[in-house]
C-alpha cells in the first residue's frame, strides 16, 4: 500500500483535526465570521509550534482548544457564545470524549497565554484602534 501511494503518508496535524472539526461549527455564523473563526483557529495551530511543550500534546487536542479559543476570542459580538456550547455538544454527539480530557485544557490555556503574551489583544473586539493621531499628535487618517 505504502508503495502505491509513493510513501506519500504523514501524521495528522493540529491544523488537519482543525479542518475537520470546523465542518462541527453552526452552519448559522455567517460565511465572513466562519473564515475568522477558522483563520485564527489555524494561526493557533501555527503558534503551537513555537512552544516545544506542544511537542507530546494530541494534535486533536491543541486543534479542539484552537478552535475553542477562537470562537471565544472573536468575542460576544460577533460569535455568541451559544456557538462555542453547540459545537462542544456536536463533539460530544459525535463520539468525541471531551469531557474528562485535561489534555483539552491544558493546551486551551496554554494557547490562550501565548496568544496574548504574544501582544495580541485578549479579544478581537479590543483590536480596534480609536486613536487616529500620529507619533507626534497630527491626524494621521488620510482624507
Amino acid at each position: 500500500m505504502l508503495q502505491s501511494l509513493k510513501w506519500r503518508v504523514h501524521p495528522p496535524t493540529p491544523f488537519s483535526f482543525v479542518r475537520d472539526l470546523m465542518r462541527l461549527v453552526s452552519g448559522d455564523l455567517n460565511s465572513r465570521t466562519r473564515h475568522d473563526v477558522h483563520e485564527l483557529a489555524r494561526f493557533l495551530t501555527e503558534l503551537s509550534v513555537c512552544d516545544y511543550w506542544f511537542v507530546t500534546r494530541k494534535p486533536s487536542a491543541m486543534a479542539m482548544a484552537a478552535i475553542i479559543n477562537s470562537l471565544e476570542l472573536q468575542g460576544p459580538e460577533k460569535v455568541d457564545p451559544r456557538y462555542k456550547i453547540e459545537f462542544l455538544h456536536r463533539c460530544v454527539e459525535v463520539g468525541m470524549d471531551i469531557a474528562d480530557d485535561d489534555e483539552i485544557i491544558s493546551c486551551y490555556e496554554r494557547l490562550r497565554e501565548m496568544y496574548i503574551a504574544g501582544g495580541y489583544t485578549p479579544t478581537l473586539e479590543e483590536a480596534v484602534d480609536t486613536d487616529t493621531s500620529g507619533p507626534n499628535g497630527a491626524d494621521a487618517r488620510i482624507a
